[in-house]
């Protein structure tokens, strides 16, 4: 018989486990629509590069949309990818992708792409907001049990559907051992918007990560040891981004965004609730047998918040009128605005300013 820990036990460990909350933006997306790769070429001679693709995987990895790929390095020595020779000419004619962006960075990128070269037009076309809770290193298991709260709690109001992927979930049961290899890499939650990938203009994930440094030569994962954060990460897109007034790069310099999105006063998408009638369904938790793939996630499913408030809207619930906020994750929500509203202080250096004149 296994006996499983209180998850009062759970969450008191993982959240006091968190070490440090990191906001910052983990990649933009931006389209161009007047530059050329010539224009580029010319810009930034021997510090642009183009991938020796072959043109049938580049389509098929851009939807048959382009046929090349490339990079160029910024003069603040972070490199942009970039997508070009579009199929239909009514698509951005380069889309250019950069990693872990800095205010410097994005300056650049207007100041030469958009000044210097020719007035372009442009839109940034997708953002992902990220939060790296960073876990104590006294026990393997913090990143675990982290990892499992937030998929218990996690709550967000207009969500359509959940999915579960990468390695191999066990629950939070006292037999569990952590330093054994997950199969197919780190555990990975992710909640969608719409039923299909392409069409939604959010979406968010939960998933343990490492540094990059201690990533697994040749795979996309890091040993269960080498994990010392759980990751949250929303992409947000075009549609999404012209209601928080976010439309050029200039815009992304001089306004907040991740805090519009992690905490819009309708729907926020960085919160956790619980049920007012706690036993209305009971939380059961799954076996760790390793099961965890897509066709056998009954037994996981329960321990999925969403899928909970998926179940309790199809039983007929008024779910607005059977929810309230779970007290327990107040001081980490709190904590987590006051990271992200310090990060986007010191990131926008010169903000707009809104005045309000009185009739």
């Amino acid at each position: 018989m296994i006996n499983y820990i209180p998850i009062k036990k759970i969450e008191l460990k993982a959240l006091e486990g968190i070490e440090k909350i990191r906001p910052f933006f983990h990649r933009i997306n931006i389209s161009f629509y007047d530059i050329s790769f010539n224009d580029l070429k010319n810009e930034y001679k021997d510090k642009i590069a183009v991938y020796n693709y072959n043109v049938n995987d580049v389509q098929k990895v851009t939807n048959k949309r382009y046929r090349s790929k490339g990079m160029f390095e910024l003069d603040t020595g972070n490199k942009v990818n970039i997508i070009f020779n579009n199929n239909d000419k009514y698509l951005p004619s380069v889309i250019a992708s950069i990693t872990h962006p800095t205010h410097d960075d994005l300056y650049e990128l207007e100041d030469k792409l958009c000044n210097k070269i020719r007035s372009s037009r442009h839109v940034v076309s997708s953002v992902e907001c990220t939060v790296d809770f960073m876990c104590k290193n006294d026990e393997q298991s913090r990143v675990g049990d982290l990892f499992y709260i937030f998929c218990r709690n996690y709550y967000a109001a207009n969500a359509k559907r959940t999915q579960f992927f990468g390695g191999k979930y066990y629950g939070y049961a006292s037999e569990r051992d952590y330093k054994k290899e997950r199969e197919g890499g780190n555990a990975v939650y992710a909640v969608h918007f719409s039923e299909k990938n392409r069409s939604e203009s959010k979406r968010v994930k939960f998933y343990e990560r490492g540094p990059d440094e201690a990533m697994r030569k040749n795979r996309k994962y890091w040993r269960y040891s080498a994990c010392d954060r759980v990751r949250f990460e929303v992409t947000v897109k075009r549609t999404f981004l012209k209601n928080i007034l976010i439309t050029t790069i200039n815009d992304v310099l001089r306004r907040p965004i991740l805090y519009p999105v992690l905490f819009d006063e309708c729907r926020p998408l960085f919160q956790f609730k619980r049920f007012i009638d706690k036993n209305y369904r009971e939380y059961r938790p799954p076996v760790p047998d390793g099961r965890y793939n897509q066709n056998q996630l009954e037994a996981c499913k329960c321990e999925c918040f969403m899928e909970q408030v998926f179940w309790a809207k199809e039983k007929g619930l008024n779910i607005a009128q059977c929810l309230e906020d779970y007290d327990r994750f107040g001081k980490l929500v709190e904590m987590t605005k006051e990271a992200i509203a310090l990060y986007e202080k010191e990131f926008i250096k010169n903000p707009i300013v809104i005045e309000i004149i009185e009739p």
